[in-house]
């Protein structure tokens, strides 16, 4: 949490013993838009292995920095961020956050309209609601403004193969993969998508180079499984 800074010196304060108090409740009415957006960014990146962030702590933060700077995109933005990611035991209440995430990274295209980042936000937040249709022209717009991110090549790669279209799909892995050859994940899904196509060869060559990249990933498992099917199918294919 950022700290409060006091005003008055140590020595006046021993000589007017509540000038202290009166400053710092006057500093407190005092902070700025930024200092609340400040503050709810360091109650989210507070997570680690051991911890999580402080979601809905942050969400107060910037809701109060909206409230003194209604047009400040990065506040609906990182708000929307904090929403996405609470979680909840009960399934409706969390899908009462993800549709308070939509309209906050809405609100925050509105505000700038080549936000990248909240329209790839966007595209996630719909996408768990199911809006495949909407994800993919989030993707679509995210692509046009950052066409350098491989995230959304394998994100619309992933929608794309679902509706079918088994083509763009591989066009947008293998720009994905053009962008970050380090990409294990992006090498894994085409791998896949390679398996699904039949090209064995292409599939096992694949899973070797995804493996060696990230042996220990989660998807490292299903990888092996997924490689031994392809090293059956091309054997029982061979002459």
């Amino acid at each position: 949490m950022k700290s409060i800074f006091l005003c008055a010196l140590v020595g006046l304060s021993l000589i007017f013993p509540f000038r202290g108090v009166a400053q710092t409740n006057s500093e407190t009415h005092k902070l700025t838009a930024k200092d609340y957006y400040n503050r709810g960014l360091a109650k989210v990146r507070i997570e680690d292995s051991k911890r999580k962030g402080d979601y809905k702590g942050a969400i107060a933060d910037y809701t109060r920095a909206i409230g003194i700077h209604p047009n400040y995109a990065e506040a609906y933005y990182e708000r929307a961020e904090a929403e996405f990611r609470v979680e909840d035991d009960s399934e409706e209440v969390e899908n009462s956050w993800n549709d308070k995430a939509i309209a906050d990274y809405t609100r925050a295209i509105e505000i700038n309209p080549q936000y990248a980042d909240a329209y790839f936000g966007r595209a996630l937040a719909r996408e768990l609601n199911g809006d495949r249709k909407s994800a993919l022209v989030d993707y679509n717009r995210v692509i046009e403004l950052d066409p350098k991110r491989s995230a959304a090549y394998i994100n619309r790669a992933a929608l794309k193969w679902e509706t079918n279209d088994l083509e763009g799909a591989m066009a947008d892995y293998n720009r994905a993969i053009e962008l970050d050859p380090k990409s294990a994940l992006a090498i894994y899904k085409r791998a896949d998508l390679k398996l699904e196509r039949e090209d064995f060869e292409g599939a096992i060559a694949d899973y070797d180079r995804a493996l060696k990249l990230a042996p220990k990933d989660l998807y490292a498992g299903p990888a092996r499984t997924s490689r031994l099917k392809a090293q059956a199918a091309a054997k029982a294919r061979s002459p």
